[in-house]
């Protein structure tokens, strides 16, 4: 059926075997068009037409005294909306519910807030209160509720950095209806590249040098805000000094700071896995035993258990335990809220732990699944040297008793400094 056919609607209607030529003669003599026809197994012919062809073809019928015939079927858009006339609920519904969500779409709904900051905080005040942030953006306007066509996000962004001393940046995005926050902490952003010192609970300054944590060949470096002190090619060994906080100026004043960086070395990095060859390994037993709590405002009220075991282990075992088994368990703990019909959260929770108890058994791995296992780990430390060029490696293998041993040396560039921290007092000592 075309488009224009389903918007105009059809009307199929049953021509019987005995008077069939007669309706098919005033088809055909008054031109009335059809969209299809089929023949039927008793010799009646079923014949589709468009609605307004079909008012032509009953007013033919009504000047000649014949009887309209039995119409089999009704399609098309007219006859769909016929069939909702009586329901005027259902378009009023339907338009409500195209409204709630066009206009929700039009409102916050949640504000994500995060501070990257706060991973490498060290001090107090380099961390940076979430919670705070957003209930700060609230009071500005700035959060769940929100007309969001009608946020201007550079001005509250400026609002919010006016009015605050730990966050010195902040971002506003808009992901659909939720407002994701970022933001960095005042003194997380000063001191990120400042190598200023940090002061301890002590009262004491915080500086930073550099030293190699392997042997090694110097190959190139990476350090800012210290003096490297030593050269290219030149062989440092472990705990050597590679980069110093403490340095003179030009002017003669001696400065203290926080070197950090990388120092690229040749060096030899030693990879090793111990692999037991004795392996223990739980099996389910298939007894589960589940405990449910109703907790109302945070208070126990009623508890009640049961299990999957047999009647008869629960009469052995009658007056001899109470509560869970002793025996080794894994634990799933669900918890529901309790809600009524329209969703509204009350002070009533059912927590569920269940207890799916299990035993141990011991095997022996074979040489080819200790061997699988070892090369795991050994490529789990490689993958998390990420500043590493491997330029060869040699493995060692030792099989025990008990386990097998696995040692890789790895000759590769790779970054030998790490930091060391030293301290200076009020007095600069």
């Amino acid at each position: 059926m075309s488009l224009l056919t389903y918007l105009a609607g059809t009307v199929t209607v049953r021509l019987p075997l005995l008077s069939k030529r007669i309706y098919t003669a005033i088809l055909i003599k008054h031109t009335i068009p059809i969209t299809a026809s089929c023949a039927e197994e008793n010799g009646d012919l079923l014949v589709t037409m468009r609605t307004s062809a079909y008012r032509v073809f009953c007013e033919n019928l009504e000047r000649r005294g014949l009887r309209t015939p039995e119409i089999v079927g009704r399609q098309g858009l007219p006859y769909v909306l016929a069939c909702f006339r009586a329901r005027p609920g259902v378009f009023i519904g339907a338009a409500l519910m195209i409204g709630i969500v066009v206009l929700s779409s039009l409102f916050c709904w949640r504000v994500d807030v995060i501070c990257l900051d706060n991973a490498q905080a060290v001090r107090s005040e380099d961390y940076v209160d979430t919670n705070a942030v957003r209930t700060q953006l609230a009071d500005m306007g700035v959060g769940v509720g929100t007309f969001l066509p009608s946020l201007d996000v550079r001005m509250s962004e400026n609002r919010f950095l006016m009015h605050s001393d730990s966050v010195s940046w902040i971002a506003i995005n808009q992901q659909g209806t939720v407002l994701s926050v970022e933001v960095r902490s005042t003194h997380a952003v000063s001191d990120e590249g400042s190598g200023f010192l940090k002061e301890t609970e002590d009262g004491l300054l915080e500086g930073c040098n550099l030293i190699a944590d392997a042997d090694g060949r110097v190959i190139r470096w990476e350090v800012q805000n210290g003096n490297v002190v030593v050269q290219n090619e030149q062989m440092v060994t472990k705990g050597m000094l590679l980069a110093s906080g403490v340095y003179e100026s030009k002017d003669g004043d001696v400065i203290f700071s926080r070197a950090h960086g990388k120092v690229f070395a040749e060096t030899v990095r030693t990879l090793r896995a111990e692999i037991p060859l004795q392996v223990t390994e739980d099996h389910p037993t298939g007894t589960c035993e589940t405990r449910s709590t109703l907790h109302f405002f945070g208070h126990d009220l009623i508890s009640w258990r049961w299990s999957n075991v047999t009647f008869l282990e629960i009469f052995q075992n009658w007056k001899k335990k109470t509560g869970f088994s002793d025996a080794e368990y894994d634990t799933i703990i669900e918890e529901r809220v309790m809600k009524l019909p329209d969703g509204t959260r009350l002070p009533l929770t059912v927590k569920k732990e269940s207890r799916l108890y299990k035993t141990q058994s011991t095997r022996s791995r074979t040489k080819e699944e200790a061997s699988a296992l070892a090369e795991a780990a050994l490529t789990e430390q490689l993958s998390g040297m990420t500043d590493a060029v491997v330029l060869s490696a040699e493995t060692d293998t030792v099989w025990e008793e008990d386990r097998l041993i696995v040692t890789r040396h790895v000759y590769c560039i790779d970054n030998i400094a790490v930091p060391q921290n030293y301290y200076v007092d009020s007095k600069g000592s």
